[in-house]
């Protein structure tokens, strides 16, 4: 099963000068953030954890691991030197082998994460530089994300070595003369970092958007009729006719990936105020044409207790002559912005307020995507000028976009269809069997998946587009990364596929249903618009 993968090191220096206090607390804490990481399914599904240790020389304590498949982590000795050339080497070096097994083995691979902890006296100042420098090293393409925690004096400072140009800089755990009682608890200092490296690499958390602006509500005189109470009818007993059968269990979502056992599980409701529900469904059959959408809360969302940050549309609208088009469209919230989530539903919205004045040039051959930038950009201006009006920074609702146009023409005749977006939502043709992506998608070519993407209303230049014959077996798909990511794994794209080019197109809730599939470390909110040309 393809995953999106996090593989972070955490690298421990366990020479003589770490004995006590530092060795102790460091020892105390595995055990803790073994429990805190694997415990969790937001992170457990998204990393793979790897213990280092150095003194005079390094050593790999614990390979590149799922920690919610390992029963214990190995634990420290104090003895030895410091030898940091011996530790960033051998950081570089599982790196670049883990990272190539990863992506052999079909994964999406974020940028690694090394935490290192260490008291700050290395015995090699002439030779870690250049270490430290090659791990670090621009042009290589897994290179980490590195972030040192200090214990102690040689902690509590950055450390340098002049002349060479490298330089660590630290977070310290302990003050100077500290002993175990003044050592901060290891775990919630490094599950902090590795939440927030989560939400700068995929995108999935969202901030508290709990300050927004603040409206004002003018009550208004309310009128109630009262009428007289009428007396109680007498009781009916109720006497079944016949027994009733036992109904059979309702069918759990498909799991894909043995997904963590917590995956899913509704902590209590969001806390942001102006967020959506947990769940959108929707639909509607037209003459030869059927139209199905579902937005559904991720599992990290719901876990955490946030806001869904997706969010979709369906219209039917006035086209050229005294014709009919339908419009249907997905958004998705970036994650790291604190009011994507008013984002989404504001550019669907605004999308159908602006597009009626481009339908016409839109639905014309080759004038398609000319006029898809031009309702875009307009778009993008409404939501700044919004964003302006009620106090906040236009990036704030930042929002991908993924729309479609379709013409409603009788049965049998020929179905013009124009998809256009911005951002990693995706437009998909599913015809003869196999899903088609209606232009490029690059984003994971390299060693490490970028997560980055354009985004109304501030970060994008141009407008993907494709123009499209609707047939009658064909299905259009208009969704999320939610279920583009794991679509990339073929059980998932089969199944998707099996169940959407059947005869009988599946009703609402059974759309919902085929859409909540679980698949381990893809957990973000999931939408999907799909538009069957029969």
């Amino acid at each position: 099963m393809s995953q999106q993968v996090l593989p972070f090191y955490l690298v421990c220096d366990e020479s003589s000068s770490m004995n006590g206090a530092p060795i102790d607390a460091i020892n105390k804490s595995l055990p803790e953030l073994h429990q805190e990481i694997g415990g969790n399914p937001v992170v457990a599904d998204k990393t793979r954890f790897a213990l280092i240790s150095f003194n005079h020389q390094a050593q790999v304590l614990l390979p590149l691991s799922d920690l919610s498949n390992v029963s214990s982590v190995p634990g420290l000795n104090a003895s030895g030197g410091t030898n940091y050339k011996e530790a960033f080497d051998l950081v570089r070096d599982t790196i670049t082998q883990d990272v190539a097994k990863l992506k052999a083995d079909g994964h999406q691979v974020l940028r690694p994460a090394v935490f290192f902890l260490t008291d700050g006296h290395p015995n090699d100042n002439a030779e870690w530089p250049a270490a430290y420098q090659r791990l670090t090293d621009p042009g290589w393409g897994p290179r980490p994300n590195i972030l040192a925690f200090g214990f102690g004096q040689g902690g509590h400072h950055d450390h340098s070595a002049g002349g060479h140009g490298a330089r660590i800089r630290r977070r310290w755990l302990a003050q100077p003369g500290e002993g175990a009682a003044g050592v901060r608890p290891v775990p919630d200092q490094v599950h902090r970092q590795l939440r927030d490296l989560g939400q700068r690499h995929g995108r999935h958390e969202s901030r508290d958007a709990r300050h927004g602006p603040r409206f004002h509500h003018h009550p208004r005189r309310c009128h109630m009729k009262f009428s007289k109470m009428q007396e109680p009818a007498p009781a009916v007993d109720f006497v079944p006719k016949k027994e009733v059968p036992e109904s059979p269990e309702f069918a759990g979502p498909v799991n894909y990936g043995n997904p963590h056992v917590k995956a899913g599980i509704p902590r209590g409701l969001p806390a942001t105020w102006k967020g959506g529900q947990d769940t959108v469904i929707d639909g509607a059959d037209f003459p030869g044409l059927t139209v199905r959408g579902a937005s559904i809360r991720g599992d990290d969302h719901r876990y955490q207790k946030e806001v869904r940050q997706d969010a979709m549309g369906m219209w039917t609208l006035s086209g050229p002559g005294t014709s009919e088009v339908l419009l249907v469209c997905a958004a998705d919230g970036v994650g790291s912005q604190p009011f994507s989530h008013r984002g989404s539903m504001l550019a669907c919205r605004t999308l159908h307020e602006e597009i009626g004045q481009h339908i016409e040039p839109m639905l014309t051959e080759g004038q398609g995507s000319e006029a898809a930038q031009k309702l875009f950009e307009s778009i993008a201006h409404r939501m700044t000028v919004l964003a302006q009006n009620w106090g906040m920074e236009p990036k704030a609702l930042s929002t991908t976009l993924v729309a479609a146009l379709v013409e409603l023409t009788p049965p049998g005749a020929p179905r013009r269809c124009l998809a256009f977006g911005v951002g990693d939502s995706a437009a998909l043709l599913l015809r003869d069997e196999t899903f088609t992506g209606l232009w490029d998608d690059s984003h994971d070519t390299g060693p490490i998946s970028d997560t980055a993407t354009a985004a109304l209303p501030t970060h994008f230049s141009s407008v993907a587009s494709a123009e499209v014959q609707l047939g009658a077996e064909d299905v259009l798909v208009v969704c999320t990364d939610g279920l583009v990511n794991p679509m990339r794994n073929e059980d998932v794209r089969a199944q998707m596929s099996s169940w959407w080019r059947r005869e009988a197109v599946p009703g609402l809730l059974e759309f919902a249903w085929q859409l909540s599939f679980r698949a381990k470390s893809f957990g973000d909110d999931r939408t999907a618009v799909c538009v069957w040309g029969r």
